[in-house]
């Protein structure tokens, strides 16, 4: 079946709605391929289903490791703590910039909503509908996170950096919600995106006061970010989404 969806889509017989969109490559395909027998498995598809959802083996395991870091740190490497952390959430704010603007500009609909497979997941629980899942906000995320914990222990960046390859990706692979293409895209631009937020903590003295002000604030705003990696940001996104329409919505009105 799959090796007929290839022939289709490289031929360029995909749905009118999709037609701004870039397709997918083909070796995305191959990959969903392979894992193709098992999606008529109930309980593969719903095992991977739950896990794809579950915080507490997702960005809980993130967060946490951060926290934990930050917790045993000690008042003697406190301020190092916070820097480290500090770097890391500029990392995730330029990160989250770089996939919208990457989005205006490559795109294409989760494998799970693109026509020639949606039969392919027929048995797994719909997906929040999403018409872009390059990059994969998720692996830019977590990688990150993984990147920047290296400057506190390489052993546990490699194991958050592991994790993120041999048991997330694979999942949302086989739900339907991203290409592998899409991971690699978001652990590529999380590596970049900590590359950049370590120079402007280094050349710019403002940020670099600011991580070792010990300001309750700023503590206060390490923590929400903590819990919203745990999360995802989606508590995050529903309450930009939510501002921004009300917005677009008074604007329109008034």
């Amino acid at each position: 079946m799959l090796s007929l969806i290839t022939v289709s889509i490289l031929r360029g017989n995909t749905s009118s709605s999709y037609n701004r969109h870039v397709t997918p490559t083909f070796v995305d395909l191959k990959i969903i391929q392979l894992f193709a027998p098992f999606q008529v498995k109930p309980l593969w598809v719903d095992a991977t289903d739950i896990l794809s959802q579950n915080a507490l083996v997702n960005g809980f395991i993130y967060a946490a490791m951060v926290f934990l870091y930050w917790h045993f740190s000690g008042d003697k490497d406190q301020g190092r703590a916070e820097r480290i952390m500090l770097t890391i959430l500029i990392g995730t704010v330029i990160g989250a910039l770089g996939s919208l603007a990457l989005q205006q500009v490559i795109g294409w609909p989760p494998p799970a909503f693109y026509p020639p497979l949606k039969s392919v997941y027929a048995l797994h629980s719909p997906l929040s509908p999403n018409s872009n899942s390059f990059p994969s906000d998720s692996a830019m995320l977590y990688s990150t996170v993984a990147f920047g914990m290296a400057a506190w222990s390489r052993k546990l960046s490699m194991a958050l950096l592991g994790w993120l390859l041999i048991f997330i990706a694979p999942i949302r692979i086989f739900v339907g919600g991203h290409y592998p293409s899409d991971i690699l895209a978001g652990v590529f631009l999380g590596f970049c995106s900590l590359q950049v937020a370590r120079a402007l903590v280094r050349t710019l003295p403002r940020i670099e006061s600011l991580a070792s002000s010990q300001a309750t604030i700023f503590r206060l705003i390490l923590f929400l970010w903590l819990f919203e990696i745990g999360n995802e940001f989606a508590d995050f996104s529903k309450l930009l989404h939510t501002t921004l329409h009300l917005i677009w919505k008074i604007g329109k009105n008034g």
